[in-house]
């Protein structure tokens, strides 16, 4: 007779290859709690900002998956193997990892997903081969009557005066010219006579590529052997081309500068703000993740970008010694913007001491004066235009490898700017006036809940600004910073950008789509949306005249608008 002590019972040795029962309700509450805080989220006003929203909703929902991952592996782990179980469940989450992919960020963090194995896009390599590229224009028929020359119109205050095109009361008035692929990047067209100018990435070649308006054909293509990639941020050029009498001048991402003939694309002049600097390529990476977005900016006779470089470029000359300043250009003090001669790209001046942004120096006429107002990494200041001396300096804080600046600086009314960025910083207005000891900046207001511009610009008419907020387009009041309108949450265009045209504004939305909306500041009043591009756009519209090319890092359509 055996004693308790001594008594075995005993074991199958398949119970030991079986996990515990699933504890189905623990699992399923942390699912649901998941679920709870990934979709509540979004409903709490006190979070200014959707990209902090969906980040969270993001990792919620990351948890949720795994939960039901191990949910399921442990099901399946009551009747079978834990071997069977384990490759169920990862083959579960392996297929859709393997039909698709992630193919970038939206502006509020939200992933766009395309499939895996879509065919390469082909674009247009060689252009025409003739002689003379002016008569091809010519014979076109299509010549846009109104430049829009630059970064945000030719006035670079994302504003077209006169309205040469009937609104568009259906997609059916909208005659597509031309639509076909275009290399990745977020620069928009510059559009002169019978010209659309655009920068693009093509593999590892970073192009300046002039189509014909009147039917896409590529006339010239002027090729850099340079590549800026980023996960959030995407792929190649971000700036737009700045076209002046019959030379066109560019910056590419990597802060290689051209001027080039607008007839032919032949060089002129070429200049790499980097060598400029005494900048290696990994240090500017790291302190200006996003890559280089400042379009040039054009007065008289000289090409002003912002420059970047190290913290000693702000105070000192190069010295010389074995670290990176010792190539940097003599006598180069200063970072925040660079001058260089229009006609052959030597160094007129470059001044301030703060990090660049990603904004675009604007002119401005601000207190009787004529300066460019830059927004830096950490700071908006005036500059002389002859020399480059800093007037003003007001603080406005910032990240160029985290919370961007990204907006530029707008002028409004005689002594005034207004400032905006996304991030829960919302926008500001300052006044300029003149002082016994120069000019001074004083802060009017600001207001974290409105105009909140992520990569976008404020289109000002009057005492009204008209621009999308953190992916809702709003009409703000700019002398009290009162909201007027906000479109429904419903129908919110995302991280796009608008041109304001006369009386309606024309809208690339984030997803694709164009808007047509009144400007109006008693309420929101969309006249016309319709599907254009594919995919996401932060590329900027052009208007010309009764011409509209739109664009994003996969295509491009040119569309001809009734005449007015």
């Amino acid at each position: 007779m055996t004693t308790p002590e001594t008594s075995e019972t005993y074991k199958n040795p398949q119970d030991a290859e079986k996990p515990k029962r699933v504890k189905f309700k623990r699992l399923l509450v942390t699912m649901a709690a998941c679920a709870i805080i990934g979709i509540g989220v979004q409903f709490i006003s006190a979070i200014n900002d959707n990209s902090v929203r969906n980040a969270i909703s993001l990792i919620a929902g990351i948890f949720a998956i795994a939960g039901f991952a191990v949910w399921v592996y442990r099901a399946i782990a009551i009747s079978s193997p834990r071997w069977i179980a384990l490759l169920i469940t990862a083959s579960m989450l392996a297929l859709p990892a393997t039909l698709f992919r992630i193919r970038g960020f939206s502006g509020e963090i939200i992933p766009q997903i395309e499939f895996r194995f879509a065919g390469e896009r082909q674009v247009r390599k060689e252009p025409l081969a003739t002689d003379d590229q002016s008569v091809d224009i010519a014979d076109a028929g299509h010549i846009a009557p109104t430049a829009f020359s630059q970064f945000l119109g030719s006035q670079r205050n994302a504003i077209v005066q006169q309205r040469e095109f009937k609104v568009p009361a259906s997609a059916d008035a909208m005659k597509v010219l031309w639509r076909q692929p275009i290399g990745e990047g977020w620069s928009g067209f510059s559009i002169v006579g019978g010209r659309c100018i655009t920068l693009e990435q093509r593999g590892n070649e970073e192009c300046v590529t002039c189509y014909r308006l009147a039917d896409g054909e590529l006339l010239w293509i002027h090729v850099e052997t340079a590549r800026h990639e980023n996960p959030l941020g995407g792929i190649g050029p971000r700036s737009m081309p700045t076209i002046v009498g019959d030379r066109v001048y560019t910056q590419g991402a990597t802060g290689i500068v051209n001027c080039l003939e607008l007839a032919t694309g032949k060089p002129i002049w070429r200049r790499e703000l980097l060598k400029i600097a005494g900048w290696q390529p990994n240090a500017s990476d790291n302190a200006i993740n996003w890559g280089r977005s400042g379009s040039p900016l054009v007065i008289d006779d000289i090409c002003v970008l912002p420059l970047g470089g190290p913290d000693d470029i702000a105070t000192s000359a190069t010295t010389g010694g074995d670290d990176a300043a010792s190539d940097r250009d003599a006598n180069v003090i200063g970072r925040s913007l660079i001058a260089l001669d229009a006609n052959d790209g030597t160094i007129r001046w470059t001044a301030g001491d703060d990090q660049i942004s990603y904004a675009s120096p604007i002119r401005m006429t601000l207190a009787g004066v004529d300066q460019i107002v830059t927004v830096n990494e950490n700071t908006v200041q005036g500059h002389a235009v002859g020399d480059g001396q800093v007037l003003w300096s007001t603080k406005w804080s910032g990240q160029s490898n985290g919370a961007a600046n990204c907006s530029s600086a707008m002028q409004f009314g005689q002594n005034s700017f207004w400032i905006g960025k996304a991030y829960g910083q919302g926008s500001a207005l300052y006044d300029v006036n003149v002082v016994d000891s120069g000019l001074e900046v004083s802060r009017r207001w600001r207001k974290p809940s409105v105009l909140k511009t992520k990569f976008t610009h404020p289109a000002i008419v009057d005492e009204f600004a008209y621009a999308i907020s953190d992916g809702t387009l709003e009409c703000i009041s700019l002398g009290d910073a009162n909201r007027m309108w906000a479109q429904p949450r419903g129908t919110r265009y995302g991280h796009g950008h608008l041109i304001l045209v006369e009386d309606v504004m024309v809208v690339q939305t984030e997803p694709g789509d164009v808007a047509f909306v009144a400007v109006r500041t008693d309420k929101f009043e969309e006249i016309l949306r319709v599907p254009a591009l594919a995919s996401k756009s932060w590329n900027i519209p052009s208007v010309a005249g009764r011409y509209l090319a739109v664009r994003n890092d996969v295509e491009a359509i040119v569309y001809q608008l009734e005449q007015r």
